[in-house]
């Protein structure tokens, strides 16, 4: 139970800072930034959880006893950051499914023209914000007219293939 308890508090910990960070300024490439802080904070409170337990005897009521149990804790914080930062994109811009069910949530029983749709929709709902993204994490980069991979970008791209190759799925999104 400690080691559940020292994990989603580490993980807590790491969300608050990223709030905390975020209110006063939003960093450009949000993606690593928050890879950065969620490791540092998790990092820093094990160390200072750790602390505690050899320095003060009442702490270790609620932490982990065992080298086990703090491997969980850690493995727990890091797994739900993991899981906020991979769902962080869908909630830092507007999700593309998200939008479409609020408009046919709002046309309500007389439905959207498949015009209207794209009308509604076109690039600079779906498509630009994505790209500032990919330019903001150094994904990609603009060079004359033409937007490039960089390596960054085209090593998360060959994981994102060899992902799907693992599922047998075809290529296309």
């Amino acid at each position: 139970m400690a080691a559940l308890f020292l994990g989603s508090f580490l993980a807590l910990a790491g969300f608050l800072v990223h709030v905390a960070i975020w209110r006063r300024r939003r960093p450009r490439s949000s993606g690593s930034s928050l890879i950065k802080i969620f490791i540092s904070t998790i990092a820093t409170g094990t160390i200072v959880a750790a602390a505690a337990f050899f320095v003060f005897p009442s702490a270790r009521a609620g932490l982990p006893a065992h080298l086990g149990d703090w491997i969980q804790a850690v493995t727990l914080a890091l797994a739900l950051a993991a899981a906020y930062v991979l769902t962080y994109p869908a909630i830092e811009v507007e999700s593309p499914t998200l939008l479409l069910a609020e408009l046919f949530d709002a046309t309500g029983a007389q439905g959207l023209t498949r015009s209207e749709l794209h009308r509604r929709l076109g690039n600079d709902v779906l498509v630009r914000p994505r790209v500032q993204d990919m330019l903001d994490e150094k994904l990609v980069e603009l060079s004359g007219p033409r937007y490039l991979l960089t390596p960054k970008g085209r090593a998360l791209g060959a994981l994102f293939v060899a992902w799907r190759t693992c599922l047998r799925a075809s290529r296309g999104g």
